[in-house]
Formats: C-alpha cells, structure tokens, sequence
C-alpha cells in the first residue's frame, strides 16, 4: 500500500536487544552466572600433588565416595543427629525442600558437570552442610577440647586437621546452602558467620555479616582482608612485632632500597616496610595456596596473599633469610627453617602462575 511504513526490525537490532535483555538480570544473581567453586590449579596439583586431597573429610561434591574418607560419614550422620537434637523444632522436610529448590543454583556454582542424581545431591548437602553446622556449634558451645576429644575418639583424626579440610579449595559448598540449613534447624543466636568465624579462629571478629560469602574459605579470605584493621600487620596471622635491620646475602637487593625492614613499627627518620608476622604451623602452607588461588579464581576479592606471597618469595633465598626473619619477629614457630624457604619459594612460584 501506497505510504506504509516497513515495520521490519533489522536482524542486528533485534540481536542487540536479547543479549541486553539477557544480561538485565545479571546484578542480583551475577553469583550464579558462572562457577564459583573449582578444582586445584593445573599448576599448584604440579607443585604440591598433595595440595588438592583432603585428609580426612570431604565437603561438597569433588571427592564424594572418596574410599579413604569413608570414615568421617558416619561422623557427618552422628553430627547431623545431634544438629536436630539441639532444637524440637528443626524440620528435616523444610531443609530437603530448600535444597531441592536451590539445586540448579548450586550445581551451577561447581566448574564441572557433577555424577550426581538429585537425590545423591540433595543427600550429600545435606549431611555435608549439618556436619559443619554442628562443627561449628560444638566449638562454640562446647569448646575445642571435647570437640577434639570427639574426632579423635570417633575418627583418631584432629581438629586441626579438619578444619583444614574445610578450608580446601575443592572441599567447599555454597554459603548460601549452609545458611538454609541453619535456619531451617531453627537455631537463631548467634548467628552462622558468627559460628564459622569463631570455628575459624579469626582473632578479630567481623563488626557484621560480609555482604557476599562464597564458602567457607572465602569468608575466611573477608575476615584477613587488611582493609578491615587500623594496622593492615595486625590481622589475625600476624603481630607486627618490631624486626631490626640485619641482612644477609638472601637479603641484599634490600640494601637498595630506602627503606628498612621492619614489622608493625612505623619509623619516623626513614621510610619503612611493613611486614605481618606469620606463624610458621604445619598447615601454613596449604592454607596459604588455598588462598592465593581463590585470588587467581576470583580477582575481584582481593590479591593480598598472592602479594605477600609474591614479596616473601623475593625476600627469601636460603634458610639463613629466614632465620634472619625470625629474629626480627616476622616469622615464628615449629617449621623448620629449611622447610620455611621451601614453602616461600613454592608459594611464590604458584603466585606468579596465573
């Protein structure tokens, strides 16, 4: 007809528009738009083929069915038994209602395609995500000795040992599952980041809940954030203690600079470096991957730990650096010193491999 208009979109407009609609929805569930919680780098499982197995307890789906962790299951359905004995009025239904509701969400949080029908999936959150809630509650309430008493008496294992379990990389579930659960068991005070802290020996406690929490380690990550303290070397891992100037040939380039080292002492005649203290413990190391690579997964949490662990490396050649810095109270405790430049030298290898 004489005058009529072609109303026909063109193909690009029409393109254009779905993928911004596509992307509308991205800001409230931008967590669930790609995995959150992966394996081991390729290069870390290089480095530390042990890093990436836990000892005792698997949490979530990576090493579900492990034979050599068979034991702890029969802990998780002690533990999940004395969860639902702390309240009459926990409900069962409503927490397998709530992770069958959130299933898709939570498997979409893992990088890979997990061998798991529903039900094996909605079972292992369950257990998995009780077994830590009553961790937490038997440290807190109970305290660290009986809870210590009890992994050993029941699964000859420590608590140590577990808690650094929990703080794997490929031993994690989603935060959000572990916060239906606990509601549902219908425990109110205090409340669960407030237990998971405590159970992970934060020194100082977060003022409020962190905004976002991926998992365990993650929250673990929020509360050493240096953001969080007056004196970024006065977090949990470390004291400031004053160290002095001495050097060593590992500790040369030092010599350059214009400063000195020093930790949690600020000169006023010179500029100084400040250096956290660190306690050199069994579990250190694999504490410290841990972190560095949710930093290499997640950039957007931060690069702290890969940045320590990039500068202790530079500063670090022989056991004689180390020695140099124990004597300055940077580092302390049982590792030997050669073991402590060996870690060094490994972290930072895993820090610049991204």
């Amino acid at each position: 007809m004489e005058g009529s208009v072609d109303v026909t979109e063109d193909p690009l407009v029409h393109s254009i528009k779905a993928q911004i609609s596509e992307a509308d929805d991205l800001d409230a569930n931008s967590r669930f738009k790609k995995p959150i919680i992966h394996r081991m780098r390729t290069h870390v499982r290089d480095e530390d083929p042990g890093a990436c197995r836990p000892k005792v307890v698997s949490i979530g789906p990576f090493h579900h069915g492990d034979a050599s962790l068979r034991k702890m299951e029969t802990l998780k359905r002690k533990f999940t038994y004395n969860l639902f004995m702390r309240s009459r009025c926990n409900c069962i239904d409503g927490m397998i209602d709530s992770i069958r509701r959130h299933e898709e969400e939570a498997r979409a949080w893992y990088s890979e395609e997990l061998e798991l029908d529903s039900n094996e999936f909605v079972e292992m959150m369950i257990f998995d995500g009780c077994f830590l809630i009553e961790l937490f509650l038997t440290y807190f309430r109970e305290g660290w000795v009986f809870l210590w008493r009890e992994l050993f008496r029941l699964c000859d294992t420590t608590l140590d040992v577990v808690r650094d379990d929990c703080l794997m990389i490929e031993n994690q579930i989603p935060f959000f599952l572990l916060e239906e659960l606990f509601f549902f068991s219908r425990i109110r005070t205090p409340h669960l980041w407030e237990l998971a802290t405590e159970f992970l020996e934060v020194r100082n406690m977060l003022p409020e809940r962190p905004e976002l929490v991926y998992h365990l380690l993650h929250l673990l990550h929020s509360s050493l954030d240096p953001r969080l303290y007056d004196n970024p070397a006065q977090s949990h891992i470390s004291t400031g203690r004053s160290a002095g100037s001495e050097t060593s040939p590992g500790l040369s380039t030092l010599d350059t600079l214009p400063w000195a080292m020093h930790g949690g002492e600020t000169r006023t005649r010179s500029p100084s470096l400040e250096i956290p203290s660190l306690t050199l413990e069994e579990s250190t190391k694999a504490r410290l991957q841990n972190l560095i690579i949710l930093e290499l997964v997640h950039p957007q949490v931060g690069d702290y730990f890969t940045c320590y662990a990039t500068l202790m490396g530079s500063i670090i050649k022989t056991t004689a650096d180390v020695e140099i810095l124990r004597r300055c109270g940077i580092l302390y405790g049982k590792m030997q010193n050669d073991e402590a430049a060996h870690m060094f030298k490994s972290l930072h290898r895993i820090a610049k491999c991204d």
